[in-house]
Order: structure tokens, then C-alpha cells, then sequence
């Protein structure tokens, strides 16, 4: 993937988005949890991940094609949240280093 910085929107203060042709990642900087919280998704299917060092809540975003995931991270980065796209955005997801 191919990663550049992109204006933020949203109450993002900063972005940077990773792409190829099967999948991106998007990683989007907040002022606070709460208002990385708010420009989140309302609804989705929520899982928990993580392990010793973090944890984050991966939300499924319905009826998107190609399927799409938002990954919000607890912690020291409760401040980013993470959009992640494409055909194989599940398993990708997983994959990322974020812990």
C-alpha cells in the first residue's frame, strides 16, 4: 500500500490514508477519545481485540461493498481511529500492528 497525508475532516486534526487496489486504511487523529467516539460510527456489529500491551473495538460497518471496518483503540491511542476497507478488510484488520 501506498500511504499520503490527507486534509482531515470529521473533527479529525490530521489523516493519512494507505491504499492499493484490493484494500485501504485510513488512520485519523482526534483532539480526545470522546470526539474520536463521536465521529465513529452509531451502529455495527462491535468485537473486542487485543492483547497484553492494548486493546481496541472493531465495528463492521452494514451493508458496505467492499465490507469496511472502523477500529477505535483504547489507552495511550484513544485519540485515532482507524477505517479499513476492501475485500479481505477482515482478516486485514486483524493484521494491522496496532497493539
Amino acid at each position: 500500500m501506498r500511504c499520503h497525508a490527507q486534509e482531515a475532516g470529521g473533527g479529525a486534526q490530521a489523516k493519512i490514508r494507505c491504499a492499493d487496489a484490493k484494500h485501504g486504511v485510513s488512520v485519523l487523529k482526534y483532539e480526545s477519545a470522546e470526539k474520536r467516539d463521536a465521529a465513529g460510527p452509531a451502529d455495527g456489529d462491535k468485537q473486542r481485540f487485543g492483547n497484553d500491551s492494548c486493546t481496541f473495538t472493531s465495528t463492521e460497518l452494514a451493508g458496505q461493498d467492499p465490507p469496511s471496518y472502523y477500529l477505535a483503540p483504547d489507552g495511550d491511542l484513544d485519540t485515532y481511529g482507524l477505517w479499513v476497507n476492501g475485500d479481505d478488510a477482515e482478516d486485514l484488520q486483524a493484521r494491522l500492528p496496532i497493539c
